[in-house]
């Protein structure tokens, strides 16, 4: 036996096109495969910029309803009708004018139905917590208010309660407002 091997031309023709065809099979892949791990990587910058300009919106507004805050702490403290006035939301008469005379007679904060004197001034929270409705167009702010009972002058008799105070955006401002009817709940009657 011979070690001659022999090869014709149409032989060596079919392999060199067989690899040729894998090569082109694998290109498209390739191809394909890096065009998707572009758009992946596209769209990760994308969402990661889109919630962060939420985050900074977010913070911007949160700004915006604590100064909110603090004119309509500064009304009530001082008893400033003109200055709630410039703050409060109109949209339902009799709200409003029960808030003007809540103001008139100290009951915003004050509870002397319960034996409570607000310890004054308002402090603004540390960590102001609020609460955006889904369309950024209501907030409410929570905060708590020390109160003295009526029966002592020492510190030991210091309360403290939860209070809400609801804002709605107008135009460009946020405004003093009476809270969404989510907040009070479902009606309940018997």
């Amino acid at each position: 036996m011979s070690n001659f091997h022999w090869e014709t031309d149409k032989e060596g023709d079919a392999s060199t096109s067989l690899t040729a065809s894998q090569g082109l099979k694998r290109r498209p892949l390739v191809l394909i495969a890096a065009i998707l791990i572009a758009l992946l990587v596209a769209s990760i910058a994308v969402a990661w910029r889109l919630i962060n300009q939420a985050e900074i919106r977010e913070g911007q507004v949160g700004v915006d309803i604590i100064s909110a805050y603090s004119i309509w702490r500064a009304a009530v403290s001082q008893s400033d009708s003109e200055l709630l006035n410039s703050i409060i939301v109109g949209e339902d008469p009799r709200w409003t004018t029960t808030q003007r005379q809540l103001l008139e007679t100290g009951l915003i904060i004050e509870r002397p139905g319960f034996g409570l004197k607000a310890i004054f001034p308002l402090l603004l929270p540390e960590n102001p917590l609020y609460e955006l409705s889904s369309d950024w167009r209501r907030a409410e702010l929570f905060f708590t208010q020390e109160y003295q009972t009526e029966s002592g002058n020492d510190r030991a008799n210091v309360i403290k309660l939860s209070h809400t105070v609801g804002f709605r955006r107008e135009g460009s401002r946020w405004l003093y407002s009476q809270s969404a009817d989510s907040f009070w709940g479902e009606s309940l009657t018997e």
